[in-house]
């Protein structure tokens, strides 16, 4: 089987991350990840929990 030239490829491959590049990029995946345990309300585009839910009444009315 022979060798296709090097512009008959059918896709391009971008090139690989350098090491430094990797780390940043993971580095970013470890913050967006603990912001969103932290902060999960923070990347939803829903209104915040408490406008979301009623109040929770009581069936019994409390002493003033």
């Amino acid at each position: 089987m022979t060798t296709p030239p090097s512009d008959a490829l059918l896709f391009e491959v971008p090139a690989p991350l350098t090491p430094i590049e990797r780390l940043l990029v993971l580095a970013d995946q470890y913050t967006r990840h603990n912001d969103a345990i932290d902060y999960p309300n923070l990347s939803s585009p829903r209104a915040p929990i408490r406008a979301r839910t009623p109040t929770p009444r009581s069936a019994w009315p409390t002493r003033p």
